[in-house]
């Protein structure tokens, strides 16, 4: 599921044209050809996960798969800023008496089945657990381009990306562009991965430079 070079480079080669005509039809007809961007009204906050739309943690006495289910489940919604309906995560039974057990998680999300890798270590009285997207986090385009709309401020945008995307490790700076235009002018933003130990993962949008 991860991003080939090839294509990668065919997408900065068609962004790249892309802000040409732009530049060409702005200095053509006094403005940008908004035809060319998707419109919607611009959100007063950025897109962010409404907790409320996550189902009830389960107990502490809860069977392993359940919690471990859960914890992906949380980590997927709080990454795509959103839990569709729809939106499942799936583990393979485990064992309580199982002292260490490696097993692969998937995700549904909008319709894209997401790797993960999960281990499982039972200590006797402590059970403890981790979780790892295997190929990258799924987010979607239309929940990108509502973030560069809220950091624009304008309603016509346009993200070169699919409709949903896996952020992977070999993620390269500039791989997703969000053009954005209003009468007045126009201009790009670039989608940013954020992972640190200690700090669940998140995205930004920043201006290219």
């Amino acid at each position: 599921m991860t991003i080939p070079p090839t294509r990668k480079r065919l997408r900065r080669a068609v962004a790249a044209a892309a802000a040409a005509a732009t530049a060409t039809a702005l200095g053509a007809c006094g403005g940008p050809d908004l035809s060319q961007y998707r419109a919607a009204a611009v959100p007063e906050e950025a897109p962010a996960l409404d907790e409320g739309m996550l189902p009830p943690e389960p107990a502490e006495g809860a069977p392993v798969v359940e919690r471990l289910e859960w914890k992906i489940l949380r980590a997927t919604a709080e990454y795509a800023r959103e839990l569709p309906l729809g939106t499942t995560a799936e583990c393979p039974e485990i064992g309580d008496s199982q002292d260490r057990v490696e097993v692969t998680c998937t995700v549904t999300y909008r319709g894209l089945e997401v790797p993960w890798n999960a281990e499982v270590s039972n200590g006797g009285s402590v059970t403890t657990y981790s979780a790892e997207a295997a190929e990258g986090r799924a987010v979607a385009r239309d929940v990108v381009e509502d973030c560069a709309r809220h950091r624009s401020g304008a309603e016509h945008v346009r993200c070169d990306m699919d409709e949903v995307e896996l952020i992977g490790p070999d993620y390269e700076d500039g791989d997703i562009l969000c053009g954005w235009a209003s009468e007045d002018g126009q201009g790009s933003l670039k989608f940013v991965p954020s992972s640190a130990p200690g700090m669940r993962d998140d995205f930004w949008l920043a201006p290219v430079d």
